[in-house]
């Protein structure tokens, strides 16, 4: 996203051209390209980003939706292991018996991965390695 004030401008089919000025004041509503006041043979008006950005995703083909709308996908690791934990008996059980006890024991990981315009940028990652 640009950031400093910059005028662009965009060829018609009558070859006039579509100038576009963003960030062009420092109010809250129009840097960070919100706002984009656009200019055509001298009349000029102001469009909301968000608004423009919609316009181009219903016109635009499924390539174009594919490009201007990013899917998030997350991803969970699971390991499951099963802890045995062993005792010795001071009282009830019978002085000095050995008990053992078993349980289930699961780690969830999550691995999150968000995609945009058909590229995997990794997010957060899970532990190469689950410490014992």
């Amino acid at each position: 996203m640009l950031d400093d004030h910059r005028t662009l401008q965009i060829p018609t089919l009558d070859k006039e051209m579509i100038e576009c000025e963003i960030n062009y004041s420092k109010n809250k509503k129009i840097k960070d390209c919100q706002v984009i006041r656009m200019s055509v043979k001298g009349i000029e008006f102001e469009i909301e980003r968000d608004e423009l950005t919609k316009l181009l995703l219903v016109i635009g083909d499924e390539q174009t939706q594919k490009d201007l709308m990013p899917m998030q996908v997350n991803k969970v690791r699971k390991y499951e292991t099963l802890l045995e934990f062993n005792f010795k008996a001071s009282k009830d059980y019978g002085k000095g018996e050995e008990i053992a006890v078993t349980a289930p024991y699961i780690i969830e990981v999550p691995d999150v991965e968000e995609l945009a315009s058909g590229n995997v940028v990794k997010v957060g990652k899970a532990p190469d390695k689950i410490i014992k």
